[in-house]
């Protein structure tokens, strides 16, 4: 069995304390981080809801296949957001079959739908 010298001794009873701190530390940060991020995650789940919702009354049945509705991407969607992260929402279950109408109509009807959601939404932070 080797023994280890004196001097390796001292080094060792030296940095013990401080590697116990240091994961101390590190332990208590990963902590308010996980509540600083459930804390972001409830908030951007309310926003989502209400964004959701004013797409689902923007986009009636009439318009889409019935599953009209928002799905997330990105970091929040991967649970690696931070507090300054954005949240990325796409629409989705939007009709955009040419159908009786024709492909240009159908498009046309879509843009103006979308800027019908987008005077919705902006009304929305113009509000809050």
């Amino acid at each position: 069995m080797l023994e280890e010298c004196e001097p390796c001794q001292e080094i060792n009873w030296k940095y013990d304390g401080f590697f116990e701190d240091l994961e101390k530390e590190m332990k208590n940060k990963v902590r308010e981080i996980d509540q600083l991020k459930d804390s972001v995650r409830k908030e951007r789940q309310g926003f989502i809801s209400i964004v959701e919702s004013i797409v689902r009354d923007t986009f009636t049945n009439k318009y889409g296949n019935g599953y009209v509705g928002i799905k997330m991407f990105g970091s929040m969607a991967t649970e690696l957001a931070i507090e300054t992260s954005d949240v990325d929402l796409v629409v989705t279950g939007i009709s955009s079959s040419g159908g009786s109408h024709g492909h240009n109509q159908s498009r046309n009807h879509i843009l103006k739908m979308m800027q019908k959601l987008f005077d919705n939404l902006k009304f929305l932070k113009d509000k809050g």
